[in-house]
């Protein structure tokens, strides 16, 4: 939705200290933007905040149907430059938050500012954090192992281990469950490296496992049977 320029690069500019609670402005949902000769052409720069009480929020903004795109900052703040000048479909995203999107015109001669609202999806307040379930069976017996089970999941910026507590173990000896939070300030989905230590046992491993979650960030990941090799065999 393009708006004044003016208008608009008052309210970016104004910072949240210089303003009450009472008088602070909060966007309504969706994206404004306008030209600004301050931005790189072909580029555009904006802030991402909640509607509801104007928090900045860590979120996704890209262009559909192109490779290009980029992560809002601690202060929720983006700048993103388009491939070509013309119309492109601006979206930003946030797990929790309905998406918002927007049809841009990138100009050759001139940047653009935008300020972005997202408002929370209603059918996600009573999202809980996403997690693994990781079977663990005895390859021989085809029960959980007797002795201690426990798992290890890393990907490049994110590491869980059971031996932090986390490890739950069914009465029946069927399942471990490794649960943890993948963290609204990191989005990260995988793919992960999963390992499943016991003692008495071969360490077992699956590479590029990834989470797959819904747009509320819950969790849609089968559950990973891991089957241990006794280390005497069978």
């Amino acid at each position: 939705m393009p708006i004044p320029a003016l208008i608009l690069v008052l309210v970016l500019l104004v910072p949240p200290s210089a303003a009450t609670a009472q008088d602070r402005y909060y966007p309504d949902a969706g994206i404004r933007w306008a030209s600004s000769p301050r931005v790189a052409s072909l580029t555009i720069s904006g802030i991402v905040v909640d509607v509801t009480d104007g928090k900045p929020l860590f979120a996704s903004v890209g262009l559909r149907g192109t490779s290009y795109g980029v992560l809002t900052d601690s202060l929720g703040r983006f700048t993103l430059k388009a491939p070509r000048a013309g119309k492109l479909l601006l979206a930003v995203s946030k797990i929790g938050y309905r998406t918002a999107q927007d049809t841009i015109e990138f100009r050759a001669e001139g940047g653009l500012i935008a300020q972005v609202g997202l408002q929370l999806d209603a059918d996600c307040e009573s999202m809980v954090p996403p997690g693994m379930k990781i079977m663990v069976r005895d390859l021989v017996t085809g029960l959980a192992p007797a002795t201690p089970v426990r798992v290890r999941i890393q990907s490049d910026t994110f590491v869980a281990e059971t031996d932090r507590g986390a490890t739950t173990i069914n009465p029946d000896r069927s399942i471990a469950h490794l649960s943890f939070a993948v963290g609204s300030e990191l989005p990260t989905h995988g793919p992960f490296d999963v390992e499943v230590i016991a003692n008495g046992y071969v360490t077992w491993k699956a590479s590029n496992v990834l989470m797959v979650l819904d747009q509320c960030g819950r969790d849609r990941q089968p559950t990973l049977r891991a089957w241990l090799m006794p280390i005497d065999g069978w």
